[in-house]
């Protein structure tokens, strides 16, 4: 397995480019994200108690204590990170997609140093989805 650093710049711009539609970055983001951390990511749907809809709400990936939020909201996406301290939220600075999305591959790269499951998200994040002999 190669040891080489990711360029989470470079990454990040792959990414956005080949995500011409949010939602569907969104819901990349959140198969992805939830087949491989589990309880650290929630998914909210649109619709309500009778009726479910595929289109997500919004978005949250936890990694101690900060949590990426994306929401849709008004046809846009509005992206967040927010910081936590013994449960309480201290603060949430909104922030571009692209420094949302690298700050939550950095998290991830992060928690791939020493988690399988954190590795295996990041891998197929940047790879679209497609498991590698190893990217990092």
């Amino acid at each position: 397995m190669s040891q080489d650093p990711l360029d989470l710049e470079l990454a990040t711009t792959a990414i956005l480019a080949d995500t011409h539609d949010v939602r569907g970055l969104l819901e990349m983001l959140a198969r992805q994200l939830s087949a491989t951390l589990g309880s650290k990511v929630t998914v909210e749907r649109e619709g309500g108690i009778l009726r479910k809809s595929k289109q997500i709400r919004a978005l949250r990936v936890a990694f101690g204590a900060k949590t990426f939020v994306a929401e849709v909201a008004r046809g846009s996406v509005v992206t967040a990170i927010a910081l936590e301290s013994g449960g309480i939220r201290i603060r949430t600075d909104k922030v571009e997609m692209g420094d949302w999305l690298a700050g939550l591959l950095a998290e991830l790269q992060v928690a791939a140093s020493s988690n399988q499951a954190s590795r295996m998200a990041l891998e197929q994040i940047v790879n679209g989805g497609r498991p590698t002999g190893g990217i990092l």
